[in-house]
């Protein structure tokens, strides 16, 4: 009896000694476990500043980048030890660009890790010469299902014919029934779903296009003796006609673009020239100072980047003319671009190597990089034959579009892939889209009825 008990003790004494080196593994290996994931969290905060000052220095670099030749700034990518370093660059349009800098690495094979900094950079000098005039920030939100924000009527027997948008203001143009009815028009739209008449004036038969920058607004249209007409509105409340020039010959004046201190005026069909340039240097003194013909029609739309003049015209053969304007005063062709054989109404570059021009069903994408043989990138027929696309504002990845097809006056594509632009909404107004122009996600279209405004976003 004594020694089973001896032997019971001992057992037992065993079963102890295991249990307790089990709980000594257990707790040693929790310890080990505890020191290796401390270092793992540690090394995982090291890389992590490491690449948020990489990301940091690749940002600053873009950014430098951008202040020299804009249009110079492209992506890039590179490797320093573990770290993947890319740059992308989206443009938002012809002034804007949507700089991208990501660093990425992998901590382990299950565990890739990624910082970014996003910056939205402004070409200062281009903006400079344009007035001030900018789109603000890009688009956002879903475009597949626009929503119409607001709208202003702007009385009976008013048909709008363009606007321009610059801080929340827009500049609008109208033809009347009547001479006497007001063809100016100021609109607030700080509350783009409450948007009103903050003035307005009459400057005579009616108008047909306008530019704004800071302080002035120029318009120009059918009346044959004051066929550019400057408003000063520094007074938002009370535009005043502040200046005039008539051109040469009785021909009305259908497009302005305001360029370093020069107005772009295109004309009708017949004109000596059909392409004007005027010094604003002093806005209350307009002086002409050159011209262009040979263009072949009317000139529909101008606009002007880097020096190079693009205008949609109504030739058949040359929709789109592609002009150096280094010298204002004596304009040079460069090239021409055959837009199907139909003549065009908008042109809208980005830059020279992606230049959009909307003609009668077609919209067209363009290399102009060398304007003595423009290339077709991309192409998509967007309205019925014969209809007009009257107006393009891009900010990509979309193109906006005025058109006059009664179904779809407002469109949108999806141009990420411009080889192959795609359609993703419509909208149908009262009457035709008569000019298109975008600020910070919002899409202003004007429309040739007394409805004659409609502010559009996202969902």
């Amino acid at each position: 009896m004594k020694e089973q008990l001896i032997g019971s003790d001992r057992g037992q004494a065993i079963f102890e000694v295991i249990i307790a080196m089990a709980i000594l593994v257990t707790s040693f290996t929790g310890f080990v476990t505890l020191i290796f994931g401390t270092q793992s969290a540690t090394i995982d905060a090291q890389e992590e500043n490491k690449a948020i000052q990489l990301a940091k220095e690749s940002s600053e670099t873009s950014f430098a980048s951008s202040r020299g030749v804009f249009s110079n700034l492209v992506g890039t990518t590179s490797t320093q030890n573990e770290f993947f370093s890319s740059t992308s660059i989206k443009n938002i349009d012809a002034y804007t660009k949507e700089i991208e800098n990501k660093i990425t690495w992998e901590t382990d094979p299950l565990r890739d890790q990624e910082n970014k900094i996003v910056t939205l950079v402004t070409d200062w000098k281009a903006l400079q010469a344009l007035g001030g005039d900018t789109s603000g920030t890009p688009p956002v939100g879903n475009w597949n299902n626009p929503r119409t924000l607001g709208s202003v009527d702007l009385g009976a027997g008013e048909s709008a014919t363009d606007l321009d948008v610059v801080s929340k203001l827009i500049y609008m143009t109208a033809i009347a029934s009547s001479e006497a009815k007001q063809d100016f028009f100021v609109i607030d739209a700080t509350d783009p779903q409450n948007p009103f008449i903050k003035g307005a004036i009459n400057t005579g038969v009616g108008l047909n296009a306008v530019d704004a920058i800071s302080g002035y607004a120029f318009v120009v249209g059918n009346d044959e003796h004051k066929e550019l007409q400057v408003i000063n509105i520094s007074n938002p409340a009370q535009p005043s006609k502040v200046a005039s020039l008539d051109l040469d010959g009785e021909y009305t004046t259908t497009s302005v673009f305001y360029y370093k201190n020069f107005l772009f005026i295109g004309r009708g069909t017949g004109a000596s020239q059909e392409l004007v340039v005027v010094s604003v240097s002093n806005p209350l003194n307009p002086v002409y100072v050159g011209g262009l013909s040979g263009i072949g029609g009317k000139v529909n739309k101008i606009s002007v980047l880097d020096d190079i003049v693009y205008t949609a015209s109504e030739s058949t053969s040359h929709g789109m003319y592609v002009i150096d304007a280094t010298s204002p005063s004596f304009l040079q062709t460069l090239g021409s671009y055959n837009s199907g054989g139909s003549q065009a109404y908008s042109v809208f570059p980005v830059n020279s190597s992606k230049v959009y021009v909307g003609a009668k069903k077609d919209f067209y994408i363009t290399n102009a990089t060398n304007p003595a043989s423009i290339q077709t990138v991309g192409s998509k027929a967007i309205v019925s034959t014969s209809i007009k696309i009257v107006d393009i504002y891009v900010a990509e990845p979309y193109a906006f579009f005025a058109t006059e097809d009664s179904n779809k006056e407002f469109q949108v594509l999806n141009i990420s892939n411009p080889a192959s632009p795609t359609v993703i909404s419509t909208f149908n107004f009262p009457n035709f889209a008569s000019g298109i122009d975008y600020e910070n996600n919002l899409v202003y279209v004007s429309v040739k009825s007394n409805d004659s405004l409609r502010i559009i976003t996202s969902q």
